[in-house]
């Protein structure tokens, strides 16, 4: 499997390791809406704000208009830290996604 390193690492060459090393499970590129979503498998649980930089740094290297990752964790991450931070995630997606 892909890593987001392998795909977006040209683009965005000073990625935080555990995001860089963040598993490609599915990639969405709507080109009539220059939206991009990302579905990826982490070890372990990402702050938001780390995922939202990433985010707006991916956005403006493509020059997109939306750029979205949806990080998935191991259940054995998921503490109650972590499940705010998921809270947090979702909160921040846009209405329909």
């Amino acid at each position: 499997m892909k890593t987001f390193s392998d795909v977006f690492g040209t683009y965005l060459p000073d990625l935080p390791a555990a995001v860089a090393a963040g598993e490609i499970e599915h990639l969405h590129i709507h080109t009539q809406r220059r939206e991009l979503t990302a579905q990826l498998r982490f070890a372990n649980v990402l702050e938001k704000s780390v995922l939202l930089q990433v985010q707006a740094q991916l956005r403006t290297a493509l020059q997109l208009g939306r750029v979205l990752l949806l990080p998935r964790y191991p259940a054995d991450q998921l503490s109650g830290g972590a499940v705010k931070e998921a809270v947090d995630m979702l909160a921040c997606r846009p209405e329909g996604i």
